[in-house]
């Protein structure tokens, strides 16, 4: 009687871990979701970075750069809270380099903007000058 039991529990036990097994489920389609994210950062942090090479003062720069933030920060908004988590290597890696792209560029800007380059060199004319009035002779002759 013992052994019917046992059988009877065994073949309950698999009938129902079959059954689970079977029963359609709907696709994950979290991996897919991830792709999605990662390829949405990726257009959104291209763009900026496309954008600020054309800036030409520092609050074109600063409005680029917070943009681009809050523009990050609604496309997480829009998926599951652990989504970049999920997201591949790739695309990790892709998203990294075109944010740390758009940093470098910023900061070159902003680097620019704050040390205009000096006007043109006029040491030649002036040593010319200097030189025509030390020896009073013209500059053809002091060769």
């Amino acid at each position: 009687m013992n052994r019917n039991i046992i059988s009877l529990a065994a073949l309950a036990l698999t009938v129902g871990v079959s059954s689970v097994s079977c029963v359609s489920r709907p696709a994950d389609d979290s991996q897919a979701q991830a792709d999605a994210y990662a390829v949405e950062c990726e257009r959104v942090a291209a763009a900026y970075r496309d954008s600020i090479k054309l800036a030409r003062d520092s609050a074109t720069v600063l409005r680029l750069s917070e943009n681009m933030a809050e523009a990050i920060t609604n496309i997480g908004y829009r998926y599951p809270a652990d989504i970049y988590l999920q997201v591949s290597e790739s695309h990790n890696e892709s998203i990294s380099r075109l944010t740390l792209r758009m940093v470098e560029l910023r900061d070159s800007i902003l680097y620019r903007l704050a040390h205009p380059l000096a006007a043109a060199d006029t040491v030649a004319a002036d040593s010319v000058a200097a030189a025509q009035t030390m020896s009073n002779k013209p500059v053809d002759s002091l060769k």
